[in-house]
């Protein structure tokens, strides 16, 4: 199945660049009483406990909300995003390899390294909208890095030889950022929505019918191209079959 975003329904996958398909995985974070043992038994504390939880987020949904002074914030999680793609991918094609001291590819590795640690080091602290500190209890929400250079081999969907990340074969990378509950429930309504009936285990009492959609970008039309084919002699053939059924084809516009 692929993944798509809680906001839009729009699929999430492999772009060249940002913010394209891609996003982040929200976790809520919120205060829960944990136990702490001690020589006496034991004692409590409202601790922030960063939930398993989650929903798919697209970067463009983000871009398109926060505020224009804010966008400086937001491109340097794209900085570190783009850093930690760059070192997975090194890191998988050294695995299982034997280097010799100073060879070029361990230099480089180490030299992402150091360059993704600095981009950590340069991560907002505070609300991504508002430069709200995330102190004082109430529940905040916590954006996640999808590992690119994991997932983008482990696509699904429709068509091949592009494809959109799969909600199966998914993992996820380091924290990009923070917004907060007030900003993050008057921008995101849906997935705020979601992200509760998750956490909570509660059945959402009123679910929203969405329409079953795939959206196709001009990048993938000129690749069928190249094969010899046209989406819309695709698109008459499965349909004929019956293979898309109900499906609704939206095409992407060039930026």
């Amino acid at each position: 199945m692929s993944l798509c975003c809680a906001e839009c329904s729009q699929d999430l996958g492999p772009s060249n660049e940002l913010p394209g398909r891609e996003g982040a995985m929200v976790h809520p974070v919120v205060m829960a009483l944990a136990y702490l043992p001690t020589k006496e038994g034991l004692s409590y504390q409202l601790s922030p406990l960063f939930a398993s939880q989650n929903s798919a987020l697209c970067f463009e949904c983000i871009e398109k909300k926060l505020p224009q002074a804010r966008l400086s914030a937001l491109r340097q999680s794209y900085n570190l995003f783009v850093v930690e793609t760059s070192l997975r991918r090194a890191e998988q094609a050294a695995k299982g390899k034997f280097f010799k001291a100073g060879d070029l590819a361990l230099e480089n590795i180490s030299q992402l390294r150091e360059e993704f640690l600095r981009q950590c080091n340069l991560r907002e602290k505070t609300c991504l909208f508002c430069e709200r500190d995330m102190k004082g209890g109430i529940p905040f929400f916590s954006a996640v890095s999808i590992d690119k250079a994991y997932s983008e081999k482990n696509l699904s969907g429709i068509f091949l030889p592009l494809g959109n990340y799969s909600w199966s074969n998914m993992q996820e990378g380091t924290k990009l950022f923070q917004m907060c509950f007030d900003d993050f429930r008057a921008n995101f309504p849906i997935t705020f929505e979601q992200l509760s009936y998750s956490l909570t285990g509660e059945r959402n009492p009123n679910p929203e019918a969405r329409s079953n959609e795939l959206y196709v970008s001009p990048e993938f039309e000129q690749e069928m191209k190249k094969e010899g084919k046209t989406l819309d002699e695709f698109l008459e053939k499965d349909i004929k079959n019956g293979n898309l059924n109900g499906l609704r084809i939206v095409r992407r516009e060039e930026p």
